[in-house]
């Protein structure tokens, strides 16, 4: 009997930063799923095994049919347990393998988003500053310019007065480059770091559900081998039966 299945909902990371590749992840079970496969788990050794014949009580050919009858069944009960822990067993160990690159890709874009975090701060500081800058030369330009029109110095001095204004206006349009590529990297980083939450947030609901996914394949597995120990225990007994029938 097969119950249970991969109910894996794809997960990529975004294409809009790239600090590291990101793998794809998936919850291997949901609770109800589990639930499913659990139940039929436990129904695997509720064939039923005849109870063991006891000698005097039967006739000799009715022994060996019933001995013979209790081995088969038993048989077919730890065959089907063996099947289904094997295959509990190896979901299992695949869910583990990706757990942990969920939980080492989940720590990973949390520091991402950690140093994004320090950072947006000294990125406005720089563009406010920048800002600052600009109107300091913006104003010297305004003032520099008034002087100008009153024609207050002599020709030569008004000639280097001139040079001066045209430097400080180069420099007023290079501060305002360097305004709007400040403006423009502190928007970046806002918008950066909104996707990277987004993601993290996701990451780590991921994982907590995957923790729990993983912890129902641990009990599965579990219950699995309380069974086929139990049914191994049947086994011995036919055995034993077996053996007594041919002395």
């Amino acid at each position: 009997q097969k119950a249970g299945g991969n109910n894996g909902s794809n997960y990529q990371g975004p294409a809009s930063y790239s600090d590291t590749k990101r793998p794809r992840f998936s919850v291997v079970a949901s609770s109800a799923e589990h639930s499913k496969s659990l139940r039929a788990a436990e129904s695997l050794v509720a064939v039923p095994i005849s109870p063991a014949p006891v000698h005097g009580e039967m006739r000799g050919e009715d022994l060996l049919c019933a001995v013979q009858e209790r081995t088969l069944q038993v048989d077919e009960a730890l065959a089907a347990v063996t099947e289904r822990l094997a295959e509990i067993a190896s979901r299992r160990d695949r869910h583990a393998s990706e757990q942990q690159r969920l939980e080492q890709t989940t720590q990973e874009t949390s520091a991402i988003l950690d140093r994004l975090q320090r950072e947006i701060p000294e990125a406005d500081r720089r563009a406010h500053s920048a800002e600052e800058q600009l109107r300091w030369l913006e104003d010297g330009s305004r003032s520099f310019e008034k002087m100008k029109s009153k024609q207050l110095f002599e020709k030569d001095v008004m000639d280097a007065f001139e040079q001066a204004i045209a430097g400080l206006q180069k420099a007023e349009r290079l501060q305002r480059v360097h305004v709007q590529q400040a403006a423009a990297t502190m928007q970046q980083s806002r918008e950066r770091q909104d996707v990277v939450a987004k993601e993290a947030t996701e990451l780590k609901h991921k994982a907590m559900a995957g923790r729990e996914s993983l912890g129902h394949l641990e009990e599965e597995v579990r219950v699995l081998q309380l069974q086929r120990d139990h049914v191994a225990v049947h086994k011995r007994q036919a055995a034993a039966l077996a053996e007594l029938q041919q002395q």
